[in-house]
């Protein structure tokens, strides 16, 4: 037997009179139910508590851990493209992508990677500069 609270939202079990509602009160010594739609007492044995609806009803995010953890200081890598992500709104999280965990670094770890990042990306354009300075000291 189920043991009904002040504010419970029960409903029949039978569903003969379809009689559900929210516990008013409950008589402490026949432990008996009444609802604030009548003033009738009713046999606890006859009812059944109604499931809370949840208060999320969509299904979570299928990255939500990723997206927590990086909102959290963490890192995540896309293996998709390799590329890393160190702010939730970085990436749009697709379904299809899948990510994982990049162990955290020191400081200067996090700065090395930074710095090689950018000397490769200017790589290019240094090649080009020593070129040109090349020619000009040649002359």
């Amino acid at each position: 037997m189920t043991n009904f609270k002040i504010n419970d939202e029960v409903k029949e079990k039978l569903n003969r009179k379809q009689i559900s509602g929210v516990v008013e009160s409950i008589n402490t010594i026949t432990n008996f139910l009444r609802f604030s739609h009548s003033p009738v007492w009713y046999d606890p044995k006859l009812f059944e508590l109604v499931q809370p609806k949840p208060i999320y009803p969509n299904l979570p995010h299928k990255h939500v851990d990723m997206i927590c953890h990086v909102a959290n200081g963490g890192i995540v890598k896309d293996k998709n493209d390799s590329s890393i992500i160190d702010h939730v709104s970085q990436s749009e999280w697709y379904s299809d992508d899948e990510y994982e965990i990049v162990l955290h670094k020191t400081k200067n770890e996090l700065r090395i990677d930074k710095l090689e990042k950018m000397v490769h990306y200017h790589k290019d354009a240094v090649d080009v500069i020593s070129k040109e300075l090349k020619i000009l000291k040649n002359n």
